[in-house]
């Protein structure tokens, strides 16, 4: 009776990590290639799978990594709501307030899929024609306009 029941949990608790892989490689690297190649879910997971099977160590090691710093982002934000008597506790319950504290938190991991993809190539870099297109906009509010 107890056997089924722990081949069962085990099952389960397999099915959920798979899950959670794919919700993590989608949320880190698909939608950022989504975004930048202005694509459906299925075609970008079309592009990206050729690169996470041929490097498979790589992506496992990234997973890894995120879980390490998901525990020590986790610490350092309870250690900073403690060492503030809970006062920061208090202040990140509040929606805006929360926000604006954990920014550079969730900025950091919201980057960290992205910036991974760069080392693979010109292609697998998401924020390509960002810098081009901020430097242009830039030159052109420095010019001067003619005088009359």
């Amino acid at each position: 009776m107890t056997a089924p029941l722990a081949l069962g949990i085990v099952f389960a608790l397999l099915f959920a990590v798979l899950i959670l892989i794919v919700l993590a490689l989608n949320e880190d690297f698909v939608i950022p290639l989504m975004w930048r190649y202005d694509e459906s879910a299925t075609a970008a997971w079309a592009r990206f799978r050729p690169l996470l099977f041929s490097r498979m160590g790589d992506f496992v090691a990234y997973l890894l990594f995120m879980i390490l710093i998901a525990i020590l982002a986790g610490i350092g934000v309870l250690l900073a709501g403690l060492l503030t008597c809970c006062i920061g506790l208090v202040l990140m319950v509040i929606p805006y307030l929360g926000t604006v504290t954990l920014l550079p938190v969730s900025f950091v991991f919201r980057a960290n899929g992205p910036m991974f993809l760069r080392q693979y190539g010109p292609e697998w870099d998401v924020w390509s024609g960002m810098t081009a297109a901020t430097g242009t906009a830039q030159a052109a509010d420095t010019q001067e306009t003619p005088a009359n």
